[in-house]
């Protein structure tokens, strides 16, 4: 089965670069939080604290396999961005 070029909608401007930026900050955001004693020792926000708690609150191979969708769907926007691979080659 082949997909005809131009089946999925492409970006027509750079104004589109925010979805793929915006999805980068977003992981940044989640992935640069500390873990709840350091928010404890530097006496950081409460709200912080108790968000650290839950997000570092299951397991560690739960947090490892998040990564595998988390990562291909900034891949897949980007690659969408830039217009996928070129036929041709």
């Amino acid at each position: 089965m082949e997909i005809e070029r131009g089946s999925i909608f492409e970006p027509s401007s750079r104004g589109w670069l925010a979805l793929p930026v915006g999805y980068l900050l977003l992981l940044q955001l989640l992935t640069g939080i500390p873990k709840p004693d350091v928010i404890r020792d530097a006496n950081g926000p409460k709200f912080l604290e108790k968000f650290a708690e839950e997000l570092f609150d299951y397991p560690y191979w739960a947090q490892d396999l998040s990564h595998l969708p988390l990562f291909a769907g900034l891949s897949w926007l980007w690659s969408w961005y830039l217009g996928g691979p070129k036929t041709g080659r």
